[in-house]
């Protein structure tokens, strides 16, 4: 037997295929022991990889996977995004209008829309009806993501290794709503909705709707008031990376906050959203503190927020807070409640004020505290000094995460041993990294580009046009702007800016 996760496959022994009939030579027999050799054998990798969908359309297609495997369903469905010839299609397509558009010294971005389609279509009808019983639904778009880092920055889409070209990959609100909404007809009590790797997605402009006590409303938002059993919410994208990142207007902002008071939620997840109005250039962090007035929540995870103040009191059942910050600004804690795990990253260079420390060092339930972001030499300054002025503390784990490099040794070892004068400890990585997600997509594309696999093509058949000599290699100047790198010409010493001349 073959567990998968929320899908049980039962398959037959080979002894007991033979044992059907052992003089037959039926096509169907033959075909079932193929099937059940491979499940047998390769089962245990294969099954991880597949969602309900792809079962569905097995057992559909080969009689053999019809028989042998058992497709009901347990309390956890999963429906995965597919990357079908289509988008394929789409990505080509929009690679070479961008590259159309004209030559510049900066890398193309190339917007690609993911087709048309709701992720439940397809299901059949004698297992739509169980749909009932599932209370945890997850719409995982990890193939997408999968698809736009392996196609971004690459020639893979131009086929020209002179040319390269950024990708984003863009969800339409009105296909994400007709899933939501489907779902909310047939998982009438469900528990959890987790969407994993969402693409980017505008939530600007509100949509006509008939028959509803509101003429207009924003598509996904209006969705969410079907799942009046919902405890676990959970729309994260695939990281904080601009090219990933989702965008709200102010009154979609509002709308989102209003609909989950109408939830009893205790666990929510939004990563990443911004603040961005249509057609306006500029972006903004999402502010928390809205979400700290959901009374019912235990856990909340928020990415691309103002720093701005801690203040619990409105949701006094929060035990774990994890923000990502975004912008300047700086953090204050006045009641930290019951919380027990406090994760802080995206931080700005000293972000945190010393007078912090004392505030969580007051919180008695506090348990772990996370950092990660540029270094906090002041703030940690401080809480070394609060230890060991004897400020009682017990258990306190603490995790710092910083890609400039982490503190000193001789600060760490101190922190260290206040800390373990109180029976805790501290973890310390120089890993972390991040791209600021208020930054432009278009700024981030340039940014990244890498140099094209056109110049090690470089020379080849030259000689005879030279008589037989091999050209002189190229300059830091000539590279910098075949791969259109103004970054090159700095690095080189070279003045001047990049023209964005392709040669070929």
């Amino acid at each position: 037997l073959a567990q998968v996760g929320q899908v049980g496959v039962r398959t037959a022994s080979r002894q007991e295929l033979w044992a059907m009939d052992e003089s037959t030579d039926d096509p169907v027999d033959r075909e079932a022991m193929k099937f059940t050799d491979f499940w047998s054998s390769h089962g245990h990798i294969v099954s991880p990889l597949l969602d309900f969908s792809c079962l569905v359309s097995l057992a559909a297609s080969s009689k053999a996977a019809f028989h042998f495997c058992d497709l009901r369903q347990g309390e956890m469905w999963r429906f995965t995004a597919e990357i079908s010839s289509e988008l394929w299609s789409r990505a080509r397509r929009r690679a070479k209008a961008v590259i159309g558009d004209g030559c510049s010294s900066r890398t193309p971005l190339a917007d690609v829309v993911l087709p048309k389609g709701n992720l439940l279509r397809g299901l059949p009808q004698h297992i739509a009806k169980d749909a009932s019983r599932c209370r945890s639904l997850i719409l995982d778009f990890t193939p997408v993501a999968h698809f736009q880092e392996a196609v971004s920055q690459t020639a893979i889409l131009t086929r020209d290794p002179w040319q390269h070209v950024a990708v984003r990959m863009l969800l339409d609100p009105l296909e994400l709503d007709n899933t939501l909404r489907a779902a909310g007809r047939g998982f009438k009590f469900l528990k959890e909705l987790r969407l994993r790797s969402l693409p980017a997605m505008a939530l600007w402009k509100q949509i006509w709707q008939e028959d509803a006590e509101e003429p207009s409303a924003f598509p996904v938002l209006r969705s969410l008031s079907r799942f009046q059993d919902l405890r676990v919410l959970s729309f994260e994208s695939r990281g904080s990376h601009p090219h990933f990142v989702s965008t709200l207007s102010g009154r979609a902002f509002k709308t989102l906050t209003q609909e989950l008071q109408k939830l009893r939620l205790q666990d929510l997840t939004l990563a990443t959203f911004i603040l961005k109005e249509d057609n306006k250039p500029s972006a903004s962090p999402m502010s928390f503190a809205p979400f700290l007035h959901l009374p019912t929540l235990r856990r909340l995870k928020l990415s691309a927020v103002a720093p701005a103040i801690l203040d619990m009191r409105n949701a006094p059942g929060l035990e774990e807070l994890d923000l990502g910050f975004a912008g300047a600004g700086d953090l204050v804690a006045e009641d930290l409640g019951s919380l027990r795990t406090l994760i802080l990253s995206g931080l700005k260079r000293d972000v945190l004020r010393p007078w912090l420390a004392k505030s969580l060092l007051d919180s008695p339930s506090l348990e772990h505290l996370g950092l990660s972001g540029a270094r906090q030499d002041a703030f940690l300054e401080e809480f070394c000094s609060q230890l060991e002025l004897g400020k009682p503390r017990e258990r306190l784990s603490m995790e710092i995460c910083s890609p400039s490099g982490p503190p000193g040794a001789t600060e760490i070892e101190r922190l260290a041993r206040a800390l373990r004068r109180n029976g805790g400890e501290v973890q310390v990585s120089g890993e972390g990294s991040s791209v600021d997600p208020l930054l432009s997509p278009e700024d981030v594309a340039n940014r990244e580009s890498r140099p094209c696999k056109g110049l090690k093509t470089f020379g080849e058949g030259m000689e005879w046009f030279l008589g037989g000599q091999l050209p002189a290699p190229l300059t830091a100047h000539q590279i910098g702007i075949i791969n259109n790198r103004c970054d090159l010409h700095a690095q080189s010493g070279l003045a001047g800016s990049c023209q964005g001349t392709y040669v070929r």
